[in-house]
């Protein structure tokens, strides 16, 4: 059978593929138009040379290229390639390989002319057998216009094609030419190949040897002109026209909302939208509607992965240039900004978005109808660069506004539960409400004012591109952040965290710092839920540690008052609270902010305090004093040094304790070597104090003692624990990765003496500073203090008491004013890597604060072998520095690996960490079936539960595709470098089937599943489950 060619005439350039499916099937046969040769200067000729440029085909599995023989004419052609991958007639037209362009302004007027023609060689390895195209002529909003079919009687042989002008519907809105290329009935690894050129207009009323398409150079900056309504899809209840004026151009559009509208921007080759990359941002021409609404514009890319979006204000009835610089954009969905590495590139912007999802607003209020006329939509050279990140105001100050009484206005920013969903009042239930009527009563004010901005189903990515809607126009004193349930669904914790942070810079950077941050932990729900958001919990934790911010951390706060059985009381559904719940949350917010402490003003104020009723932090910094004059470490405290130490005397019971606690004074001190502490424990009872341990690193924590916690690095994983008890008998330990993974091999040569008076005792110490991973000169530290009486029931007390343990070193207090005169290199943090076996790399970030390059020498010690890597290298002055060092794993078994860098003879820093060997566990996988290209694939994502060090290149999934009849169909083996591993089968037919799946693990424990599948018939198929 000869190679046949089919051309087909139809419409929507900007639609997907999958939208040409019904078109494709209706083939509107045509007579094949010979292209007869007329004598020169009989028939006009437009000739489209530029269709032949490879350049400007957007292809699929195709290749094509400029070949190198032209036509007999000299005209131009291009080289069209498909290797054929499967066998069989492809089960729809939309399944072929296929190359799409985009027909410019210049090119059309087409209605002038008679015929479309062109000339195409089909080539194949198989020459008898068919090999049809599809060539496909759009114009928006139509349907297929015609189709015609073309025999190639000759293989190697240019066969001319001529397509009747008045054939095309709707030719006047011309769009693009769209080429499917298939096959009848061919074997796997064949392939075939096309020339295509000739392109021309003939014949028609145009001037006659009309000259060759000439084009003009499309504007660089101009994304969208706005002059036409038509090309904009309207995706929700928007409508759209001509606007009654313009900014500029010939036209602009009004756009009725609440709703969307969406626009593809016309495709241009990369080489032009390279230049985008150089643009700091974009900018249009807006006419508001005077309201008080706020439109959105979002840029996209990516196929619509990627979405950025801005808010401006409509308030203003004349026309005005709005510019938004990249910065300013807020993603919507887990990842990075517009411009950064990772983030989408200006040149990638593929759509613009006008409208957003969004029918309410704060307090779950309906948005009123709003409108605005946009003009000119194009990048801007000149945007301006994002500015270094301001800090929110101090929370302190607006605590002092409140205790004399004075106006302040608190903003609630959060999702369904601060606009309190599934509540029967809202507005007098939800805890915005309910926290500015605790607030004015508490403090006789009528002057404070709450006002909730949260939205039903709202995500902290929403709430960042809110900021300037919500707080630009009058900045509040005081804005709670209350997100984490929706965001579980759509990002993890660590992105989460980055949100937060992201949004905490948007406030102080809108409001120019004059608005002070409060973040609220996510609570818990009911049944799973009660767990589900722990880990973004622990991410806003994270964030207060780590930017020194005030936080309620309502998650504990809700799980200390009630467990899993008995949380359903505070609780309307799931995850919405109750009247009592939200009262829990108000009073909660309402103790923080008029605590006991914060009505005072003592010379060192303690960083961490509790109430009764909330786990609440306000992270404060401490300023410590050096000396000259180290004293005698004797127990007796009566040196100098002493009376112009740091002092802390504000200790607190746990919370949950109920004795009174009798006075305990802390001091610190310090100078080059040493940091020196003392505590003065009064005791009415001292004929019970308990100093019964006698040995060294034992439990000493059961007797009446001192406790002191140092995290200099910063490290919130790595901290240090130094125990004293009444007798002077110490336990020093170090703690890399929780409280229950103490090391106590750490031993730190502190010098340590006790004494006893009548009615108190005494302890001091001298711990040596080498011993300890140390910042960079200057460079804060967090600690903690404790001290525990023995009368039982044991009492403990600490500075404040945000939980029932002292071991959070997130809410450790800030301790400043560290100045070494002669310090070595700053260590500020390390990795030792995914702990693989095989070869791993540890990384080591260190900080020479000095002019002077400093030689370090890093090792990396395992336990049970030695040393496993080592580097040795010099540190540039006054500058971070990162190293790498490689070394290797034997075999994943459980041990402690540990990495420590010395400076100058002496340890400056180092982590450690347990490898715990456990198997891998397989879950449930997810099935997808699909056709491509006539080949049925089936998609496994088998997701894979692996513990610390089981991946890489020990760990390995092995598969078995089975018939229902046991007879094997396909197999492989892929390595397990991630969570989730994909696995891709090739099912010969429709029917039963059984995936077998293996987990191995060095090639020793194995772990199994077995996965019933059921594979139904049908050509488009996309299909969870079996």
């Amino acid at each position: 059978m000869p190679p046949i060619c089919i051309m087909t005439l139809m419409s929507a350039p900007s639609r997907r593929f999958s939208h040409l499916q019904a078109a494709l099937v209706a083939l509107l046969a045509l007579p094949c138009l010979p292209a007869t040769a007329a004598p020169p200067g009989s028939e006009p000729v437009r000739h489209l040379d530029a269709f032949a440029r490879a350049g400007r085909w957007t292809t699929g599995e195709l290749e094509v290229s400029a070949a190198k023989e032209p036509l007999a004419d000299g005209r131009p052609t291009l080289h069209v390639r498909i290797d054929i991958d499967h066998q069989g007639p492809p089960p729809h037209p939309i399944g072929w390989p296929r190359m799409y362009l985009q027909i410019a302004g210049e090119e059309k007027g087409w209605e002038a002319f008679e015929r479309f023609e062109f000339q195409v060689l089909g080539r194949t390895t198989h020459p008898k057998k068919g090999m049809p195209f599809i060539l496909t002529i759009m114009c928006p909003d139509k349907d297929t216009g015609a189709s015609l079919e073309v025999k190639v009687e000759k293989p190697d042989t240019w066969v001319p094609v001529s397509v009747p002008i008045k054939s095309i519907a709707d030719l006047g809105r011309l769009g693009s030419l769209l080429f499917y290329i298939g096959e009848k009935h061919y074997d796997h690894g064949e392939h075939a190949e096309f020339f295509i050129g000739g392109f021309r207009l003939v014949g028609g009323t145009a001037r006659p040897h009309a000259p060759a398409v000439t084009f003009t150079k499309l504007d660089p900056d101009l994304l969208d002109d706005m002059d036409r309504v038509k090309g904009w899809n309207v995706l929700k209840d928007a409508k759209t026209r001509p606007a009654d004026s313009k900014a500029q151009g010939r036209g602009a559009m009004h756009v009725d909302f609440p709703g969307r509208v969406r626009k593809k921007l016309r495709r241009r080759p990369l080489t032009q939208r390279l230049s985008w990359n150089d643009y700091e941002g974009i900018s249009f021409q807006v006419k508001g509607d005077g309201s008080d609404s706020w439109g959105c514009l979002a840029i996209q890319g990516w196929a619509g992965r990627l979405s950025y979006v801005h808010y401006f204000p409509l308030a203003s009835a004349q026309w005005h240039q709005v510019t938004v610089p990249w910065h300013r954009f807020s993603p919507q969905g887990q990842f990075l900004p517009i411009g950064v590495p990772g983030g989408l590139p200006p040149s990638g912007i593929d759509t613009i978005e006008l409208g957003d999802r969004w029918t309410w607003g704060a307090d779950n209020e309906a948005l009123a109808p709003y409108a605005y006329d946009i003009d000119e939509i194009r990048l801007a050279p000149k945007a301006g660069k994002a500015p270094p990140p301001r800090k929110p105001r101090p929370i302190d100050q607006v605590l002092k506004l409140l205790r004399t009484r004075r106006p302040v206005v608190i903003a609630c920013a959060g999702d369904s539960i601060t606009a309190g969903a599934a509540l029967a009042d809202p507005a007098a239930q939800r805890y915005p409400a309910q926290l500015q009527k605790m607030l004015r009563q508490r403090l006789g004010n009528e002057t404070v004012t709450v006002r909730g901005l949260g939205v039903g189903g709202a995500r902290s990515t929403d709430g960042r591109a809110w900021v300037e809607r919500d707080l630009a126009r009058k900045a509040p004193d005081l804005v709670t952040i209350l997100y984490g349930y929706n965001d579980k669904k759509n990002s993890t914790a660590s992105y989460f965290g980055h949100s937060i942070e992201d949004y905490v810079d948007r406030i102080a950077r809108v409001t120019k710092g004059r608005t002070a941050v409060l973040l609220l932990t996510t609570i818990p729900g009911k049944d799973a839920a009660y767990f589900i958001v722990d880990d973004m919990a622990e991410a806003v934790r994270d964030v207060a540690a780590r930017r020194g911010l005030a936080m309620v951390d309502l998650n504990r706060i809700f799980k200390e008052t009630a467990g899993p059985a008995q949380i359903s009381a505070y609780f309307a559904d799931m995850a919405h609270p109750n009247e009592k719940g939200q009262a829990l949350i108000a009073r909660s917010i309402a103790d923080f902010l008029l605590g006991d402490d914060s009505a005072r003003a003592p010379a060192v104020a303690p960083t961490l305090r509790v109430t009764k009723t909330a786990a609440t932090t306000r992270i404060r910094a401490h300023r410590i004093v050096k000396t000259d004059k180290p004293p005698v470490i004797d127990g007796r405290l009566d040196e100098a040094i002493w009376t112009r130490a740091l002092r802390f005397e504000t200790f607190k019971a746990l919370e949950g304790g109920e004795q009174e606690s009798p006075p305990t004074t802390a001091l610190l001190a310090y100078d080059e070597d040493h940091l020196y502490v003392a505590y003065w424990c009064a005791e009415p009872h001292m004929e019970r104090l308990s100093a019964s341990e006698t040995s060294h690193d034992g439990p000493v924590w059961r007797d009446d003692c001192a406790e002191i916690f140092l995290n200099p690095s910063g490290d919130r994983h790595l901290y240090y624990q130094v125990v004293v008890n009444a007798a002077g008998v110490m336990r020093d330990g170090a703690y890399d990765g929780g409280p229950y993974a103490q090391d106590l091999d750490w031993e730190s040569g502190t010098e340590v003496a006790t004494t006893r008076g009548d009615d108190h005792w005494t302890m001091e110490l001298r711990l040596p500073i080498d011993s300890l991973s140390l910042p960079a000169s200057g460079e804060p530290w967090t600690f903690q203090l404790g001290r525990t009486r023995c009368p039982v029931p044991q009492h403990m007390t600490m500075l404040g008491s945000p939980m029932k343990l002292y071991h959070n070193p997130a809410l450790f207090d800030r301790l400043e004013g560290f100045a070494f005169e002669d310090r070595h290199v700053g260590f500020v943090g390390a990795s030792l890597g995914e702990l693989y076996e095989g070869r791993n790399i540890a990384r080591v970030e260190l900080r020479n604060p000095g002019s002077v390059p400093q030689d370090v020498r890093v090792t990396v010690d395992l336990e049970g072998e030695g040393e496993v890597g080592a580097l040795e290298t010099r540190v540039p002055g006054e500058r971070e520095s990162v190293l790498e060092v490689p070394w290797r794993l034997s075999r994943v078994t459980e041990r402690v690996v540990r990495l420590d860098v010395q400076c100058g003879g002496r340890r400056v820093g180092g982590v450690q960490r347990r490898i715990a060997a456990v198997p891998p566990l397989l879950g449930r996988p997810l099935r997808r079936t699909f056709i491509r290209n006539g080949e049925r694939r089936l998609n496994v994502d088998v997701p894979v539960h692996l513990a610390e060090g089981s991946r890489g290149e020990n760990v390995t999934l092995n598969w078995l595709l089975r018939h229902r009849d046991g007879d094997e169909v396909d197999r492989g083996r892929t390595r397990v470098v991630s969570d989730r591993v994909k696995v891709q089968c090739r099912p010969p037919e429709p029917g039963r089937y059984t995936l077998d799946l293996e987990l191995e693990l060095s090639r020793q424990s194995r772990t199994t599943a077995r996965e019933p599948l059921w594979l139904t018939r049908g050509p488009f198929m996309s299909k969870e489950g079996g």
